[in-house]
């Protein structure tokens, strides 16, 4: 869990270089709220690096800020850190987050602040059980694999217009029908189809300038295999496609967990193996393992507005995967 302090502001913590040459005192009904203390409007969150986050580090960091009339960090510096290792992401957290400088007499004025930042680390440190027989050192450990992507869906948009509803339908229907077509000249698989068909009315088409005409159009979303989406975005094309989606499946395979929970477990044991031999011992048999958190990059989700006019690029083969393993190891001399 992480934590912000506010502004710490007093009046011994604004610089005397800072203060600006005196002003004229307004009217009492020059603005609203003449005097409105300096604030935090919004406190950016820290990004700890995995060395930070397994040790289970917390603690606060105090950071100088200096704001112009404007409210912009025009200087920032680390005053002092509990914690050597929180200092950088601290500092970087400050400088992202966004203050408003102090209101005095109606007018803003530049100044010196103190921000305080509250780090408090969810995942348990990386520790030694001397009391245990035998020792254990307990490690938060992260593995990462690429793993493969899995099925993959598909959206694709026909469409067409005429003075009528029937021929634009008809018209959509036989666009669909030759992509199918297609897709079985290739021996490609698309399953799981669900079809949306439509037609609308009033428009302005080229068949009926006169906002008479009909546009129609037949929506289809399937599944296909990822390896397959370049060619098969390029049939639909072929086929009078408008537009189209693809989603590529993110779904971890259970030998892709168990490779990255693997990685792992090993990551933990050189950091057990740095604990113990602090001690004098080495790191024997796993005593327990436990799966914290499975996660991935993002999802790629793609939309081509118009697919004729679109470079489809390389299909998207692996996503990244990490898990992160808290493993008991035991400790021998």
């Amino acid at each position: 869990m992480l934590g912000w302090t506010p502004f710490v502001i007093a009046a011994s913590v604004a610089l005397a270089a800072d203060a600006p040459a005196a002003t004229p005192t307004p009217a009492p009904t020059a603005c609203r709220r003449p005097s409105v203390p300096a604030i935090t409007l919004r406190a950016a969150e820290p990004v700890l690096p995995w060395t930070v986050t397994r040790l289970g580090l917390s603690g606060t960091v105090i950071v100088r800020i200096t704001l112009d009339a404007q409210s912009h960090i025009t200087d920032a510096q680390v005053q002092s850190s509990t914690v050597e290792q929180l200092r950088a992401p601290a500092f970087e957290a400050a400088r992202r987050s966004v203050f408003q400088t102090e209101v005095r007499d109606c007018v803003p004025r530049p100044g010196t602040y103190l921000f305080s930042v509250d780090i408090v680390n969810d995942l348990p440190p990386a520790y030694v059980d001397e009391k245990s027989n035998p020792p254990v050192a307990v490690v938060n450990g992260r593995g990462s694999v690429d793993a493969p992507v899995g099925p993959t869906s598909l959206s694709l948009e026909f469409a067409a217009e005429d003075t009528d509803a029937a021929p634009a339908l008809a018209a959509v229907d036989a666009a669909y029908t030759r992509f199918q077509a297609k897709m079985t000249e290739r021996g490609f698989s698309w399953y799981g189809v669900t079809q949306y068909r439509r037609s609308r009315g009033g428009w302005r088409t080229t068949a009926s300038p006169a906002k008479v005409g009909y546009f129609a159009e037949l929506r289809v979303q399937g599944r296909i295999p990822s390896d397959q989406v370049t060619q098969v975005l390029g049939l639909a094309v072929d086929a009078g496609a408008w537009s189209g989606r693809v989603m590529y499946g993110m779904q971890p395979e259970a030998s892709s967990v168990a490779a990255a929970a693997a990685r792992a477990v090993a990551d933990g044991g050189e950091v057990a193996a740095q604990l113990g031999g602090r001690r004098g011992l080495h790191v024997g048999r796993v005593i327990t393992s436990e799966t914290l958190s499975t996660s991935h990059g993002p999802v790629r989700d793609i939309t081509y507005a118009s697919l004729r006019s679109h470079d489809f690029g390389p299909e998207v083969r692996t996503f990244e995967l990490s898990v992160v393993v808290r493993t008991t190891f035991a400790l021998e001399p």
